[in-house]
């Protein structure tokens, strides 16, 4: 597994298409666009996993990066047939 920060849009339309994809996201109706959207501004960082040998995205994760919850988890998301796999064990 490699985990790795970044600023890729294409990456963040990757992901956001998983948000969209499954609950709770799903269940609360909140389609691809509005996903996208919380990818964006200058204070979040973006964490992906991508599957050692496919460069799948497993899953991610965004971070604020300032403010008083500096670095607070603001989405976790991993990719269902990436569940129950240890990824949350990874360094």
């Amino acid at each position: 597994m490699k985990i790795s920060i970044t600023t890729d849009l294409s990456v963040f339309s990757q992901c956001a298409d998983l948000m969209a994809g499954q609950d709770p996201w799903l269940r609360m109706g909140i389609g691809f666009e509005d996903c996208l959207e919380g990818f964006m501004g200058d204070w979040r960082e973006v964490r992906v996993a991508e599957a050692d040998d496919t460069g799948k995205i497993a899953g991610f994760m965004i971070l604020q990066s300032q403010s008083t919850f500096r670095l607070y988890v603001q989405t976790l998301c991993i990719a269902p047939d990436s569940q129950r796999m240890g990824l949350g064990k990874a360094p």
